[in-house]
């Protein structure tokens, strides 16, 4: 019987050297397993970061367009207020010179009676 419980006890050894190798190797695969998916994982945030990067670098681009365009805008509105402005003193002066005119005609008139 000794030497059944010998053998049983070596099988067991054995068994239990099996079982740790095939924990290593699991553990050996699960960890490459694990650098793969960390490697795609930077390498995803790295594409993200360059493609918000250039998203930023078009917005400011758009942001700079917009407000050139409102500069613009501005300068439009400035000048043709003074456009008004110089038309509206033209046309203020007329009247007043056809007003004189027309005054003139009606002394003209009246003396003549």
């Amino acid at each position: 019987m000794n030497q059944n419980s010998n053998d049983n006890n070596e099988e067991k050894e054995i068994d239990e050297n099996i079982n740790e190798n095939e924990i290593d190797e699991q553990i050996e695969i699960l960890t490459e397993k694990v650098k793969k998916i960390n490697s795609e994982i930077k390498e995803t945030g790295s594409e993200l970061l360059g493609k918000a990067e250039e998203v930023e670098s078009e917005f400011n681009e758009s942001v700079k367009d917009i407000e050139k365009g409102f500069k613009e805008i501005d300068q439009l509105e400035k000048e043709s207020g003074d456009e008004l402005d110089k038309i509206m003193l033209e046309q203020a002066e007329e009247l007043t010179q056809l007003d004189e005119e027309d005054e003139e005609d009606e002394n003209n008139n009246l003396e003549k009676k």
